[in-house]
C-alpha cells in the first residue's frame, strides 16, 4: 500500500511527465532533474518506469525509434495491469505517433483507440494531446473530414488548457484538413490563429509547423511567391530549432513544390537533404515519394545515371514495403491479443491468430476477386468453431456503382451465389450497416426490431440473403472499414434467436478488421506489382538507352565497360574499324548526311555479325566488332565481306584521299588458343593492326601477330 508521501509526489511526478509533448532533449532532462527533487522534497525513490519514460521520450526525440518503441513498451507491461494509470494512455498516444511516423496506420490506430479504452476519467490535456496526434495521423491516411473532426475536438479541449504548443498543432492541423479539401478561406483562418498562439506563447516547434503549413495552403491556393516564402522561413528556423521529425515532412512537401514549380536542381537538393536524415527511411510511402521526385528531376535534367540510381532504389523501396505489409498482417494479430479486454476475449482472439492463415486467404481471395469455394469453405468451418452461424457472408462495396455485391456466402456449409444490393435502397440490414458504418446486432428478428435501423414490409426481406426454409432471427453485421474508406460488411447470421453476445460482437469485428487489412494490403500489393513492373520497364529503357548508341543503334563504350567481364572470358578475335576521311566527308557534304552514312554503315556491321559477336561505336567514326571466331581466317572473312559490302553502297566522297567512296580500314586482332583474352591489351593490338593498315594507304585490312608483335595487311 503506498504511503501518503508516495502517492503525494505520483501526483505531482506525473503532472510533470504528462505535460511532455514532443519536447527537446534538453527539455526532457530538465524533466527528469525537476521529478528527482519531487522525490527528495517527498523523501521517497523514484520509480523505475518513470525514468523509463523519459528515456523513451529522448530515444524518440534523438530519432531512435525502434528504441523509443521497445522502451515504450516494457512501460506498457509494467503498467498493464494499473488500470487507472494515466501514464499508460500517454504512452499508447506517443507509440501511435511513431508507428504514423513510420507509415504503419493500423498500429498506429490500435493503440490510439488503447489510449481512449484505458481511461476511467476525462483527462482533458490527454484528450488534447491524443486529438492533435490521430487527427495528424488521418491527414497522412488523406482521410481529411476525420482530421477536421479530430482537430476540432483538440481545439475545443485545448481553448480550456493552457499547453498552448499542442493547442497550436491542433489549429494547424485543423487548417491543412481544411485546406486538402478546399476550403481555403477557412483553412487561412485556422492558421493565423495558430501562428498567433505560436508566436505570442514563443513555441518554437508549433511555430515552424504553423507557418510551414502555411506554405502549404499558399501553393494549394496559387501563391508560388508567399508559399516560397513560408516553406524558406520554416526551414531558417529549423536549422536552429533541429527537428528531424519535421525536417522529413517540411522537404518532402517543399521539394513536391519544387517539382511542380520546375525549380528542379533546389528540389534535387532538399531531396537529398532529406534522405539524409536516418528516420526517413522508416515511412516507405514517404521514401518511394522522395525517390519519386528525383527520378522526375534527373530525368528532366538528363541525368541518366542519377535517374537510373533512383529508379533501382525505387524499386527496392517498393519491394521492401510488400514484404513490410505482409510482416504487419500478423503484427496487428499479436496486438489484437495483447490488448484484449480479459481472458475469454483473449481465448477468442487467440483462435483468430490460429487461423491467422486461413483469414489472410479469405482477404487475398476477395482482394483478388477470384473464386475458390473450398478455400471460402474451410475459412467458414474454421469460424464456426467459435462463432454459432447458419451462414456467413462478405459483402464488397462498389463505390462507383454504390452496391453491395454478396459474391462471397456459406450457407449451411455450401457456398451460394448471392445477390447485389442497391444502397440507395435503405431495406437492408447490410446497406444500414455499411452506410452507416456501424455494427448492427438482431436478437430475434421481429419486424419491431428491425424497424429501429431500416425501413421494411416483412422480415425476410431485411435479413436473407438466400433463400431458407426457416427465418433467420440472430443477425450480426459488422461494416469492414479501414483509414475511413468502406470497403464491405461481414455478417454472420443463425435460424436460433439470441445466439450472439458482446463477446461475438468483438471477435467479428476484430475479423472485419482484419480481413480489411488483408484486401486493403493485397490491393496496394497489387498496386506495387504494378508499380514495379512500370519500374522495371523503366529500368529496361534507360539500360538500353544507357548502353546504346542513339544515333546508330550500335552498343557504346558505356556498354564496352561493363561487357568487360564477360569479354575477358569468351573473346577470341575483334576487329577495329575506322572510315576513311571521315571529317572531311562532313566538312564538305554536312553533318546530316555524315551522320546517314554512319547509319548505313552500322547496318553493315550489325548484318554481318548478328550471330558472331558484338558491334560497339566507340568514337565518332571508329567501331569495335568483338568475335567468337577462334581463327584469324574467320575474322579476316568477316571483315573483307564488310568492306565488300561498303563498296556496293557507294557512296560518293569526293574529298576522299584514297577513293571517290565511302571506304574504310580494318585492323585485326585474333587471341591465341589456350589463352585469356584481356581486353585492354586485345584493343592495344587491334590498334596497332588498324595503325599498320593506314600506313599503307587506308581502306585496307591489316592483321596483328601475336607471336611477332607486329602488323601487316593483307
Amino acid at each position: 500500500m503506498p504511503t501518503t508521501n508516495e502517492r503525494q509526489a505520483d501526483r505531482k511526478i506525473l503532472r510533470a511527465l504528462t505535460e511532455v509533448h514532443g519536447e527537446r532533449k534538453e527539455t526532457l532532462n530538465d524533466i527528469r532533474t525537476k521529478i528527482n527533487a519531487i522525490a527528495k522534497e517527498f523523501g521517497v525513490k523514484v520509480r523505475p518506469v518513470y525514468d523509463n519514460y523519459i528515456d523513451a521520450g529522448i530515444a524518440f526525440r534523438d530519432d531512435q525509434l525502434d528504441k523509443a518503441i521497445t522502451i515504450y513498451e516494457r512501460i506498457l507491461d509494467i503498467l498493464g495491469s494499473a488500470d487507472n494509470s494515466i501514464l499508460y494512455s500517454y504512452t499508447c498516444v506517443h507509440m501511435g505517433t511513431i508507428y504514423a511516423m513510420k507509415g504503419q496506420f493500423y498500429m498506429s490506430q490500435n493503440y490510439f483507440t488503447s489510449a481512449e479504452r484505458k481511461l476511467r476519467y476525462i483527462d482533458k490535456a490527454l484528450t488534447l494531446l491524443l486529438n492533435v496526434n490521430i487527427s495528424g495521423t488521418y491527414i497522412q491516411l488523406k482521410d481529411y473530414q476525420s482530421a477536421i473532426n479530430h482537430a476540432r475536438l483538440a481545439v475545443d479541449v485545448g481553448k480550456t488548457q493552457t499547453n498552448f504548443s499542442t493547442l497550436s498543432l491542433a489549429y494547424s492541423n485543423l487548417a491543412l484538413a481544411l485546406a486538402k479539401i478546399g476550403r481555403l478561406d477557412e483553412a487561412k483562418i485556422e492558421i493565423e490563429t495558430s501562428l498567433d498562439i505560436s508566436s505570442d506563447k514563443y513555441c518554437e516547434r508549433s511555430w515552424i509547423y504553423a507557418t510551414f503549413y502555411h506554405a502549404v495552403i499558399y501553393s494549394l491556393e496559387g501563391d508560388a511567391r508567399n508559399a516560397h516564402i513560408n516553406f524558406e522561413t520554416a526551414i531558417a528556423k529549423l536549422e536552429v530549432y533541429s527537428d528531424s521529425f519535421i525536417q522529413i515532412e517540411l522537404f518532402e512537401a517543399y521539394s513536391q513544390f519544387l517539382l511542380k514549380e520546375k525549380q528542379y536542381k533546389k528540389a534535387i537538393t532538399f531531396a537529398e537533404l532529406m534522405l539524409e536524415t536516418p528516420s526517413s527511411h522508416d515511412d516507405k510511402k514517404v521514401l518511394s515519394g522522395i525517390y519519386k521526385v528525383l527520378v522526375h528531376c534527373y530525368r528532366v535534367l538528363g541525368d541518366q545515371n542519377h535517374e537510373l540510381k533512383y529508379i533501382y532504389l525505387e524499386n527496392a523501396t517498393l519491394q521492401q514495403e510488400m514484404e513490410l505489409t505482409r510482416v504487419n498482417e500478423a503484427k496487428y494479430a499479436e496486438k489484437a491479443v495483447e490488448y484484449a479486454k480479459n481472458e475469454q476475449q483473449r481465448n477468442h482472439v487467440n483462435n483468430l491468430k490460429k487461423h491467422l492463415e486461413s483469414f489472410s486467404h479469405l482477404g487475398q481471395i476477395i482482394a483478388c476477386s477470384t473464386e475458390h469455394s473450398n478455400a471460402l469453405r474451410i475459412v467458414a468451418s474454421k469460424l464456426g468453431e467459435f462463432i454459432p452461424f447458419s451462414m456467413l457472408a462478405l459483402a464488397l462495396y462498389d463505390e462507383d456503382k454504390h452496391v453491395l455485391d454478396y459474391r462471397y456466402i456459406v450457407d449451411k456449409g455450401e457456398v451460394v451465389e448471392g445477390p447485389i444490393l442497391d444502397c440507395y435502397q435503405n431495406n437492408k440490414l447490410g446497406v444500414y450497416s455499411a452506410m452507416s458504418r456501424e455494427t448492427v446486432l438482431i436478437d430475434s428478428g421481429s419486424v419491431e426490431e428491425l424497424s429501429e435501423y431500416i425501413n421494411i414490409d416483412s422480415v425476410s426481406s431485411a435479413s436473407l440473403l438466400v433463400k431458407s426454409e426457416n427465418l433467420i432471427s440472430s443477425v450480426l453485421y459488422v461494416p469492414m472499414v479501414l483509414g475511413g474508406e468502406l470497403l464491405g460488411v461481414v455478417t454472420v447470421q443463425h435460424e436460433q434467436s439470441y445466439c450472439y453476445n458482446d463477446l461475438h460482437v468483438h471477435v467479428i469485428e476484430q475479423l472485419a478488421n482484419y480481413i480489411a487489412i488483408s484486401i486493403k494490403n493485397q490491393k496496394q500489393n497489387q498496386i506495387l506489382e504494378q508499380q514495379k513492373e512500370e519500374l522495371n520497364e523503366s529500368h529496361k529503357r534507360l539500360e538500353h538507352l544507357y548502353r546504346t548508341d542513339n544515333l546508330t543503334g550500335l552498343l557504346n563504350r558505356h556498354a564496352l565497360q561493363e561487357d568487360t567481364s564477360d569479354i575477358n572470358q569468351n573473346l577470341f578475335s575483334s576487329i577495329l574499324i575506322d572510315i576513311d576521311d571521315y571529317k572531311p566527308y562532313n566538312d564538305h557534304y554536312g553533318h546530316v548526311k555524315g551522320d546517314h552514312v554512319l547509319v548505313q554503315l552500322a547496318e553493315v556491321f550489325k548484318s554481318e555479325c548478328r550471330y558472331q559477336g558484338s558491334v560497339y561505336r566507340i568514337g565518332g567514326d571508329e567501331f569495335l566488332i568483338l568475335l567468337r571466331c577462334q581463327t584469324t581466317q574467320c575474322a579476316f572473312d568477316i571483315a573483307s565481306r564488310i568492306k565488300t559490302k561498303i563498296q556496293k553502297l557507294k557512296i560518293k566522297h569526293n574529298q576522299s584521299t584514297v577513293s571517290d567512296r565511302i571506304s574504310c580500314t580494318f585492323g585485326i586482332h585474333t587471341t591465341e588458343k589456350g589463352k585469356n583474352a584481356d581486353l585492354e591489351q586485345v584493343l592495344h593490338s587491334t590498334d596497332l593492326a588498324l595503325y599498320q593498315a593506314k600506313r599503307e594507304g587506308r581502306n585496307a585490312i591489316a592483321v596483328y601477330n601475336s607471336e611477332s608483335k607486329k602488323s601487316f595487311c593483307i
